[in-house]
């Protein structure tokens, strides 16, 4: 697993899409189910990835625009 640093520089290089990322961390999670600590994350984080990687596309930056949080 990358850190944010990393994962932010990944993206700026278009070496890596914000909704991959949130995939990562979705799979992650779904390993760790018995924590609990998730309960609905899914679609809005597919969603608000989508939504980052178009403005990111757009030419938008920011120091974590598409890092999941």
């Amino acid at each position: 697993m990358l850190g944010l640093a990393e994962q932010a520089a990944l993206l700026a290089q278009g070496e890596v899409s914000s909704e991959e990322l949130v995939g990562e961390a979705l799979r992650r999670i779904d390993e760790r189910r018995s924590l609990g600590a998730f309960r609905v994350v899914r679609d809005a984080a597919v969603l608000e990835a989508r939504a980052a990687d178009k403005r990111l596309k757009d030419g938008e930056r920011l120091p974590l625009l598409g890092v999941p949080v």
